[in-house]
């Protein structure tokens, strides 16, 4: 078990993980979230709650989508910090 599956479970740290390599062009929206985890969305709404109440990922309204971001403190427990 990785450092950040410790602090975050599998699926946190899967989502951490989708979002830290996809975070390129400034976030990426739930549905792309959740078909690169292989979750339904209403549990990435569930799982993302928890990491944005930890500090571990920011969300932000864009038009009609809600795009998320990994937190400088997401990324120092991916980096395993």
């Amino acid at each position: 078990m990785d450092s950040h599956e410790f602090y975050a479970g599998r699926t946190r740290a899967a989502i951490l993980q989708a979002l830290a390599s996809r975070d390129s062009c400034g976030g990426c929206t739930s549905t792309d979230i959740a078909r690169v985890v292989g979750i339904a969305q209403s549990s990435l709404t569930y799982q993302m709650s928890a990491l944005r109440d930890g500090g571990l990922v920011s969300s932000r309204r864009c038009g009609k989508y809600v795009v998320h971001a990994v937190t400088p403190l997401g990324l120092r427990i991916l980096d395993g910090a």
